[in-house]
């Protein structure tokens, strides 16, 4: 009788020693509240916080959770979304800092994402060829908008650029064929080569500031806008002369993994 007493106790003990750590992992680990389970990426530990390496889930509609394991989510890595052509909107928590090289490459039905105030750092190509993609508004935290972050965005129309970011890297704009005007804060002093290249339909642009001749690339715009800023300092400046509008014949980076 008292072997069965403790044979009893034993099994009673590792039930509730299992309930318990089932219910540690499931705390925190993302899923409630409209978010996306923890279980649909790839993530790393970092100790202090969670990068999210790689989403494996199978919803168009993403909600990156801002907690994994009771741990804020900082880091949205390089390739995390590489060529997924099914999600069509992604929201990132306030919270999250980074978000990688190559990260939305070739997302070509992401229709809809927000870049959160919190994000500071944007990697090269991290959304080039998201043809589906109307709207974007990048934080004044982000100080440089760098090579082919935004390239070949065909649908994009609407762009905002925060007050505080300073540099417009190579071709971080380049060949979004559906953007018609945009306005430049006063932070922006420099803009690269083809930034703005083979934006057919953009004609007005607004410049914040004066930017130094030796800091803005001869063939950042399409057309006249650059000789005229040049000569008359901040303010809106117009173009009839953008390049014929032939999307077929450009080229946008599609960066493949080492």
């Amino acid at each position: 009788m008292k072997n069965a007493i403790k044979v009893f106790g034993i099994i009673a003990l590792v039930a509730v020693i299992g309930f318990s750590m089932t219910a540690c992992n499931k705390s925190g680990s993302g899923g409630g509240n409209g978010f996306n389970s923890a279980s649909d990426f790839e993530f790393m530990n970092l100790g202090d916080s969670i990068s999210i390496q790689k989403y494996t889930g199978k919803k168009t509609v993403v909600n990156i959770p801002p907690t994994i394991k009771k741990l804020p989510v900082v880091s949205i890595m390089d390739d995390a979304f590489y060529l997924n052509s099914t999600i069509t909107s992604v929201t990132i928590p306030d919270g999250v800092v980074r978000i990688g090289y190559r990260v939305f490459v070739d997302c070509t039905s992401l229709a809809s994402i927000n870049i959160p105030a919190s994000v500071f750092d944007i990697g090269g190509s991290a959304f080039s060829n998201c043809t589906s993609l109307t709207s974007i508004t990048i934080p004044g935290k982000v100080k440089t908008i760098v090579e082919y972050a935004f390239a070949g965005c065909t649908s994009l129309t609407n762009v905002t650029i925060g007050d505080g970011v300073e540099q417009i890297g190579a071709g971080a704009f380049e060949g979004c064929t559906s953007l018609t005007s945009i306005t430049l804060p006063k932070s922006v002093y420099f803009i690269g080569d083809k930034a703005f290249d083979k934006c057919t339909k953009l004609t007005s642009v607004t410049f914040g500031s004066k930017i130094d001749k030796g800091s803005f690339h001869e063939d950042a715009f399409c057309g006249d806008l650059r000789i005229k800023h040049l000569a008359g300092g901040a303010g809106t400046y117009t173009t009839t002369t953008p390049l014929p509008d032939d999307p077929s014949k450009y080229w946008y980076p599609r960066w493949t993994k080492q």
